[in-house]
């Protein structure tokens, strides 16, 4: 429960952030649902910490995610993800390799285009992760393990480089924040803790021509200054006119 609460106030005040950022440096037009979606897939390792850890190198998985997403505007993305593959689990004399799923929702946040101004060009962003997932660790009758579900938080970094018009390569790193036990070992310990680093290809499935592309996107100082150049050409041509009336009414 206490996991539940954590992930949802992140995601409110990361939510609250990105609007008033979004609200102080551009305008967004109308765009269509099918816009900014891709696929993602990712490889890499995954370190389980807790009481009585295996050793870092010892304790490493291997670790597997899909994803498929959407990017809503230059700063948010959102992203559907299933993940996981094998977690080393100590016994008190020995450990084996169990079997869990992670399935979860992570909100995508673009700081470069938070702290900097949004580029179409521009080929890294470096993005801020917050989620929260939905995990099963399949049970283990040789080892007398039993199944488990529960509901985790997540954050993370991902950096990511366009290599071409639909093509971009990302690194990751993320923790999740488990239940006490997760590692094979229940102790006093509150939680158990993972670290996962991962490389990964983007594939964009809408075709434009940026990472994150917004070909309706406005800056709202440009638009105002359009507006008072066409009016300033319109009191030019009326002050014409009146003083072509004026001379004429003179005749």
């Amino acid at each position: 429960m206490k996991n539940i609460k954590l992930t949802l106030t992140i995601l409110i005040i990361l939510f609250s952030t990105n609007n008033i950022c979004a609200q102080y440096r551009k305008f967004i037009g109308e765009t269509a649902l099918s816009d900014n979606l891709f696929l993602q897939l990712q490889t890499g390792g995954s370190y389980i910490a807790g009481s009585r850890s295996l050793p870092f190198f010892e304790g490493i998985s291997p670790h597997i995610s899909i994803s498929a997403g959407k990017h809503f505007s230059p700063i948010l993305g959102v992203r559907l993800q299933v993940s996981g593959w094998q977690n080393k689990k100590r016994l008190p004399d020995s450990h084996y390799s169990a079997k869990y799923l992670h399935t979860g929702i992570d909100a995508l946040f673009s700081l470069t285009n938070i702290f900097r101004y949004y580029v179409p060009s521009r080929k890294f962003n470096l993005f801020f992760i917050g989620g929260i997932g939905y995990v099963h660790s399949f049970s283990d009758k040789a080892h007398e393990q039993p199944h488990t579900n529960n509901i985790v938080p997540r954050i993370g970094f991902q950096a990511d480089w366009k290599v071409s018009e639909r093509i971009s390569l990302n690194i990751e790193t993320n923790g999740n924040l488990y239940p006490n036990g997760f590692n094979g070992r229940v102790n006093n310990y509150k939680n158990d803790y993972s670290a996962n680093l991962l490389l990964g290809i983007t594939y964009k499935i809408t075709y434009n021509r940026s990472g994150i592309d917004f070909p309706h996107m406005y800056d709202p100082g440009d638009v105002i200054d359009t507006r008072n150049e066409e009016i300033n050409r319109l009191r030019q041509e009326l002050h014409a006119k009146e003083t072509e009336l004026k001379r004429l009414k003179e005749e």
